[in-house]
């Protein structure tokens, strides 16, 4: 493990590759860390990619800030932005799964420039998610958002219940157990969660913003090798209302 500062942060990373080849950065999401990305980091790796992967705010053991402002979007994305600062890096190709994957979004209008490709991996368009809300049944489906905004009661769940409740989603018994024991290292909890609590938050209470970026960093697929392929073409994103770009 690397570090990097994100304003009074520490971050920890995972590099690897050659140091000369095309950078990936790897975003994981929840209750995931940089360990999700390992297979996809060697595939790449070996393909002569260097492959970055951060655990993001909240699971880093020296970024795990109290204050629930410290967890909005902007910060969050500041800190991607600031591991590229960290290695002298114009752009990079980003990818994200989850929560990771809404920072790619957000990216996509705060930040283009600094996108060489976006890949998004199971995380919906803000604007989708938004319309899903309201013309399908996605919003009873997503309870679970509200529940984590209650105080302690996520906290104990996650740290007892956890690994339970992910073997039942078909995650492997190996990989659930350390998303249970990453749960219960000091902060890491509390840290994860505050990301939907911040959310909601935002939700109730959007930021006013006075202009976008130009979304224009194209978005690339991961193949089944796990390297990125070439679209086939740039799609611009949804022409609907958006919502702040978080799921």
């Amino acid at each position: 493990m690397k570090t990097f500062v994100s304003g009074d942060l520490r971050l920890q990373f995972i590099d690897l590759g050659p140091t000369d080849g095309q950078t990936v950065i790897l975003l994981h999401g929840f209750p995931q860390d940089s360990s999700s990305w390992s297979e996809v980091g060697g595939l790449l790796a070996d393909a002569g990619f260097r492959v970055l992967i951060p655990d993001l705010r909240g699971y880093s053991p020296e970024a795990q800030p109290r204050e629930l402002a410290e967890y909005t979007v902007d910060a969050l994305v500041g800190d991607v932005v600031a591991l590229l600062d960290s290695h002298g890096l114009a752009s990079a190709h980003i990818v994200g799964h989850d929560w990771g994957g809404s920072l790619v979004w957000t990216m996509r209008k705060t930040h283009p420039s600094r996108m060489a490709t976006a890949t998004v991996v199971s995380t919906p368009h803000p604007a989708a998610l938004s319309w899903a809300w309201t013309h399908t049944g996605q919003l009873l489906r997503s309870w679970y958002m509200g529940a984590i905004a209650l105080p302690l009661v996520p906290e104990l769940v996650v740290r007892r219940r956890l690994a339970w409740l992910l073997e039942r989603s078909g995650l492997p018994a190996e990989r659930a157990t350390h998303y249970q024991e990453l749960m219960n290292r000091p902060g890491v909890a509390t840290g994860a969660l505050n990301w939907y609590r911040q959310m909601l938050r935002d939700t109730v209470l959007p930021k006013r913003r006075t202009g976008s970026a130009r979304d224009s960093a194209p978005r690339r697929a991961l193949s089944t090798s796990g390297a990125p392929r070439t679209p086939t073409s740039t799609e611009p994103s949804p022409r609907r209302p958006s919502r702040p770009s978080v799921t």
